[in-house]
């Protein structure tokens, strides 16, 4: 067909359809003329196995435009205005092929705006430089039924795309932009959609995208202001290098792939599972997990980080720090939670209601809390400050905690490690503690030997000590009606409250705290080391005997001799002072007795600090310290004729010279 016949054909068309509507066809025809502005009454429509190529044209069409399956429409640097007398009255419906390059597809300005493109079945839109829709108008991008859609450089400005029912669509360097109350992209069954370079903005309370049922969203290099994500139904979201402060929330077993870039906020909930890597904030990022979900960070910053409800959080390599929010910075586990963090930094970690925290290389800058059946497991980590309760369970090894704050009923168990200043809190409970203090432990347990009782009430931790020290002290508080005994220790604060009452056995504090209706109970010993057999008593002031507590057998050195002795300890009362700091009674001076070979000692003791005493061997020893006093006199004499034999001779020899 010659040019000439083909422009003839096409003017006689276009005449035509300006006196009567009608469906046009276009089939294996080319325009391309200069930049021409034309009017189309009717529907445009591209049969099956027909290539129309529409170039440099302006063109206003009163009608479909229809690309039957087989069909392929090539638009060039060409514009079409869609001029309909409602919103919704004409589409584009692609079942065929579509392309265009510096063109757009937009409703008449003078006109309702509203329209749809359509791509159906196997339609295929390849699009460059493409236009929409523009300000002001309103275009629903629909893709169903395995449609594929192409573009680079498209702008949809006011207008919003449905992907599903195994469709794909893929926009590189493109803007989406819909009014304030639609959502830009919506996937439905089983499609996939991929934006590369493309920005999206939608206001910050409505969705940006919401993926459903098996479909996958993947968007990289993407500059996203602000707005909601939703994946629901094994949905899938992959998010690469993107900007913007976006909620991304899971649901339904739907999962997620956040790598490098920013986001505002994560949350999971019905077993859905996300991974981060190398996630930046300038502002703030919350993740949330719940319901058995999983979410993975690594390399990230993050404001906050929560599991709840039997979900599972690693944090690896990562800061949990405050952003713009003071009260950022923590990491929690709730409801049976699962916690890992390792080489990370975080300002508060909590583990409630049954959780699981395990930390290795952790550095927590303010607070470690665990309570309600919760456990930690700490590994090499530094911790300012931990504070457990409530039946929970502490292990710790190779670790540096600053302070630790132990309450309720848990059981703690701490290993090679180092502790600055500890406080064991008690309730109701009799127990007794031994050499405790600012102290190196090989081995220290506060349920050894079966002395830790409670009340029904009260309450007292099980603390097992093994290779750790304590630098600074140790502070012990007793609530209720406790009863503790302690002996030898040095604490750095002791408080008694409530009706809680303490016998202190050559023991002290730097600091107490008294309750009203609290009582003290302070002893020192009286040590005597005695030959074995010496009778020895002790006499309080209304005459009852002391009894000794400690019975021992040890070898003294006295002087000039060596002794096998008995040591014996007699606990004894210096005064009982109150609540009000009032001393309720003082003892006073013991009387002391002690008989042994014919030898006898009597004393008045005052027991304001421990007290020694050495019986020296007597009466039945007296012959060793005769034949000690001998051998002196021998030793003198010898030495004194040693040395005048020597002076003799020196004289005899000063004589014969």
């Amino acid at each position: 067909m010659k040019k000439p016949l083909v422009s003839a054909l096409l003017l006689t068309t276009i005449f035509l359809s300006l006196i009567c509507p009608l469906t046009i066809l276009l089939g294996s025809v080319k325009i391309a003329f200069a930049v021409t502005q034309k009017t189309i009454k009717g529907d445009m429509v591209i049969p099956a196995n027909n290539i129309t190529v529409l170039e440099n044209y302006d063109i206003t069409i009163e009608g479909n435009i229809k690309v039957e399956e087989g069909g392929l429409l090539i638009l060039k640097n060409t514009a079409i205005k869609i001029s309909q007398s409602k919103a919704y009255q004409y589409c584009v419906i692609i079942k065929g092929r579509l392309e265009a390059s510096f063109s757009s597809i937009i409703p008449d300005p003078k006109r309702p705006r509203s329209y749809n493109i359509t791509v159906i079945g196997n339609g295929f839109v390849q699009l460059f430089n493409f236009d929409m829709s523009r300000s002001g108008t309103t275009c629903q991008l629909i893709l169903e039924d395995s449609a594929t859609v192409v573009g680079d450089k498209v702008n949809l400005l006011e207008g919003f795309i449905i992907v599903k029912k195994h469709s794909s669509l893929k926009l590189t360097n493109s803007k989406i932009k819909p009014s304030s109350s639609k959502t830009p992209l919506t996937l439905y069954d089983f499609s996939d959609v991929s934006l590369t370079k493309t920005s999206v903005a939608v206001s910050a309370t409505k969705p940006l995208f919401e993926v459903y049922g098996f479909s996958r969203l993947y968007f990289s290099d993407t500059n996203m202001a602000n707005g909601i994500i939703r994946a629901y139904n094994y949905s899938k979201l992959s998010i690469m290098d993107c900007e913007g402060d976006l909620s991304i929330e899971l649901y339904h077993s739907s999962s997620a792939i956040i790598k490098g870039g920013r986001f505002k906020s994560l949350k999971t909930y019905g077993s859905s599972m996300a991974s981060i890597t190398k996630t930046m904030s300038v502002k703030e990022i919350a993740i949330n997990t719940y319901d058995m979900s999983t979410v993975f960070l690594y390399s990230g910053r993050v404001m906050s980080a929560f599991a709840y409800n039997n979900s599972r959080l690693t944090i690896i390599g990562s800061l949990i720090e405050y952003g713009f929010d003071m009260s950022g910075g923590v990491v929690g586990a709730y409801g049976s939670a699962e916690v890992l963090l390792a080489g990370s930094t975080v300002r508060i970690l909590n583990a409630y209601e049954s959780s699981t925290v395990s930390l290795s290389n952790v550095t927590i800058k303010w607070m470690a809390r665990a309570s309600s059946f919760s456990s930690l497991l700490f590994d090499n980590c530094q911790i300012e400050t931990l504070a457990v309760a409530e039946a929970s369970s502490v292990k710790i090894s190779k670790s540096y905690i600053a302070s630790l704050d132990i309450t309720n009923s848990p059981k703690v168990d701490i290993v090679n490690s180092n502790i600055g200043e500890a406080t064991f809190n008690f309730k109701s409970a009799n127990i007794s503690f031994a050499s405790l203090g600012p102290f190196y432990c090989n081995y220290w347990s506060s349920t050894a030997n079966g002395t830790l009782v409670t009340h029904t009430s009260g309450y007292g931790a099980d603390i097992t000590l093994k290779g750790t020290k304590i630098q600074y002290g140790l502070n012990i508080n007793l609530f209720g009606s406790s009863n503790a005994s302690i002996f030898d220790s040095r604490l750095k604060h002791l408080g008694a409250y409530d009706s809680a009452t303490i016998h202190l056995f050559n023991s002290t504090a730097t600091s107490y705290y008294l309750g009203n209706e609290t009582r003290i109970f302070t002893y020192w010993y009286l040590t005597v080391y005695a030959l074995n057999g010496t009778s020895l008593n002790v006499f309080y002031q209304n005459g009852t005997v002391a009894i000794p507590t400690i019975t021992i057998v040890d070898v003294v050195k006295f002087p000039l001799l060596e002794k096998v002795v008995d040591v014996v300890k007699f606990p004894l009362l210096e005064k009982v002072v109150d609540g009000g700091g009032s001393i309720v009674y003082t003892e006073g001076n013991y009387k002391f007795n002690a008989e042994w070979n014919g030898n006898s000692i009597q004393r008045e003791i005052k027991m304001s600090d421990n007290v020694i005493i050495y019986l020296t061997p007597a009466n039945p020893s007296q012959h060793d310290t005769t034949t000690i006093v001998t051998a002196l006199i021998i030793i003198c004499a010898v030495l004194l004729g040693t040395s005048l034999f020597y002076l003799k001779r020196r004289k005899r020899f000063s004589k014969n010279p």
